[in-house]
């Protein structure tokens, strides 16, 4: 069931590792994604002066009276990922953003 302000639309399935083992193979949802993307960041070693961060970047889909929302997520330059990794259009910013981490992490 989706979230309370959430669009049925905005549903992402969860990912599996290993697909072939069914529900026993480790999944990954939207729900643990950002915070995964997150412990990732905060593992790359760096000097105490230095912060690292994830950019989001949002961009906007406007079709009529319809609003969707892409996301772009850059992980800190000292990452081994450098390029920029966008989601798909989603009609609630949140979903968005969980989408971009959902693609980071796979």
């Amino acid at each position: 069931m989706p979230d309370s302000g959430e669009d049925f639309r905005d549903l992402i399935s969860p990912y599996y590792s290993q697909p072939e083992l069914g529900i026993n193979s480790p999944c990954l949802t939207k729900f643990e994604a950002i915070s995964l993307v997150h412990r990732y960041v905060d593992m790359i070693p760096s000097d105490r002066f230095t912060t690292l961060e994830v950019d989001y970047e949002f961009e906007y889909l406007v079709l009529g009276d319809t609003k969707k929302c892409k996301c772009k997520l850059t992980l800190p330059h000292r990452s081994i990922h450098r390029d920029t990794i966008e989601g798909s259009f989603f009609f609630s910013k949140k979903t968005a953003k969980q989408d971009a981490a959902m693609e980071a992490c796979k």
